[in-house]
């Protein structure tokens, strides 16, 4: 053992030089760069609503309350079961600023996607986001926030205590998801928050008219904003109020437009994404643009996206030889409505029945 020593003693001086070498040059491990394509199919593009993220809570409401939900959304368990089933088809993640682009003469026009090989591209969405006090403890959160290392979780009041999670909102739920499978975001992106503002976004009463209460709500609001932005989140415009345009009057769009200006871009910037609320559009009034749209328009809008079971994604209005037209997407809502009656058009995607969770099973009995 003794004769070993002078060649251990070299081995371990030529091992911390090499360490030294490594640490002063920063050299970083080989990765693998993933070999991309250009996608030739329809982009599916797809959106749910903020989550049901106490099920049981919103279980012992009146039968109202649990319809109106139980169509409209579900619940936490369901989204991490869809995105499991999603992952395991091979769709990714994409950037819906990535699916068109805006000409010389400001017309916006479809992309090219680019994949990795063997994926399919998805836009993800979710609608609304405000979390209404007046929908406070029937078993969504009451607000999104983000902690002094950066991870999202939420807050929520149930029987005046304040209940944290890491699992039961969109946000906290894809990140934990992505840890595990990277591969399922292209490029860091996640998912498009299509925003309405009547009360505020993300659970922060940002449009309050008190001055000293909205600062606060301001300033707490735009730590979140920015932890979305830099974790690959998106925004659009889902209206200010959320009004039908087809029951509304210009000049209700148009302060509809003022208000989404003064109290939420200068919190989330400018977008030029717009989604219908209720999926409902006016695009044209006889050979022309109506005045609701032109009015969306004149804001800087160029992306509008309506509700639509199946794929669509073109310049509107169809069949016109107009020339000035909108580039508009369908994008289907995964509810709990379709889960159940448009099982067939979803099998395309997903099978719903390996989505539904127990709790959604069990109120559809009792139908």
């Amino acid at each position: 053992m003794k004769q070993n020593k002078p060649f251990l003693s070299f081995f371990l001086i030529l091992l911390i030089c090499l360490s030294n070498i490594f640490f002063i040059l920063n050299l970083k491990p080989i990765t693998k760069v993933q070999a991309t394509e250009i996608y030739d199919g329809e982009v599916k593009n797809i959106f749910i609503h903020s989550l049901i993220a106490y099920p049981e809570i919103l279980d012992t409401k009146s039968k109202y309350i649990i319809k109106k939900y139980d169509i409209d959304c579900i619940d936490y368990i369901e989204f991490n079961n869809m995105l499991n089933e999603l992952y395991k088809n091979d769709y990714v993640l994409i950037d819906i600023n990535n699916t068109f682009n805006v000409n010389e003469n400001g017309i916006a026009i479809k992309n090219k996607i680019k994949v990795p090989k063997g994926k399919k591209p998805l836009v993800l969405g979710i609608d609304d986001v405000v979390y209404d006090p007046s929908k406070s403890g029937n078993g969504m959160v009451d607000k999104i926030c983000v902690d002094k290392k950066g991870n999202l979780y939420t807050e929520t009041i149930i029987d005046n205590k304040k209940e944290i999670s890491y699992n039961r909102e969109f946000a906290p739920i894809l990140e934990n998801f992505v840890k595990v499978h990277p591969d399922f975001s292209y490029n860091s992106a996640k998912c498009c928050i299509n925003l309405t503002g009547f009360c505020g976004i993300l659970g922060y009463r940002i449009s309050d008219k008190n001055d000293s209460f909205r600062n606060k709500e301001i300033n707490d609001c735009k730590k979140v904003v920015n932890r979305l932005k830099e974790l690959g989140y998106t925004f659009a415009c889902h209206s200010y109020s959320h009004y039908h345009i087809k029951k509304t009057c210009v000049e209700n769009v148009k302060q509809d437009l003022q208000d989404w200006k003064d109290y939420i871009e200068p919190v989330i910037g400018k977008t030029n994404i717009f989604v219908y609320p209720y999926g409902e559009w006016e695009i044209i009034n006889g050979d022309k643009l109506s005045q609701k749209q032109q009015a969306l328009c004149d804001y800087g809008f160029k992306l509008f996206l309506g509700v639509g079971i199946y794929d669509f994604f073109t310049q509107m209005p169809l069949n016109s030889n107009m020339k000035q037209k909108i580039l508009f997407a369908d994008r289907k809502n995964i509810d709990g409505y379709t889960l159940f009656n448009r099982q067939e058009e979803l099998k395309k995607m997903f099978d719903p029945i390996k989505v539904l969770s127990k709790y959604s099973i069990e109120r559809h009995k009792l139908k």
